[in-house]
């Protein structure tokens, strides 16, 4: 049995965060043109070493922040209802520590089909990098979770 814990914060809808990278948004001609190179092309091997196998876990509602014309960060709906919804934002090893997912993150807060669910970003309590892009964004704690599995 492992015991995981987390801590979790409020995302604002509409945030903002000042950074040079292209946010490309899933439901825009251009992330369609992106999904199709990609089903066309295949994934590149950074995001096949994260786990992705195809378009398909790009999450929607989903963002990317380019670096170069390379997806530097996703961002995608971990979990999502009615009213509320979650992120979870992945950025690939050569782009790191240097704010793309506090970019992507503040991209995907702004998609239109977010704007009236509660949006919440959590990590484990050990991601020391999350953590500081949630103090980058100014993000609020408002809380802890546990898994157990």
């Amino acid at each position: 049995m492992t015991i995981a814990q987390g801590v979790i914060y409020r995302l604002p809808n509409s945030l903002k965060c000042e950074h040079p990278a292209r946010i490309v948004r899933g439901d825009s001609v251009e992330g369609e043109q992106m999904l199709a190179r990609l089903a066309d092309r295949g994934l590149p091997q950074p995001m096949l070493d994260a786990g992705f196998k195809g378009g398909g876990d790009f999450w929607e509602p989903w963002c990317v922040a380019l670096a170069d014309d390379e997806i530097a960060s996703i961002a995608f709906a971990a979990r999502i209802g009615d009213i509320g919804a979650e992120i979870g934002v992945v950025t690939f090893p050569r782009s790191r520590a240097q704010g793309f997912a506090a970019a992507v993150t503040a991209g995907w807060s702004s998609l239109p089909n977010l704007s009236a669910r509660a949006l919440f970003y959590s990590t484990a309590r050990s991601n020391r990098s999350s953590q500081r892009v949630a103090a980058r964004l100014g993000l609020r704690l408002i809380g802890a979770s546990v898994r157990i599995g």
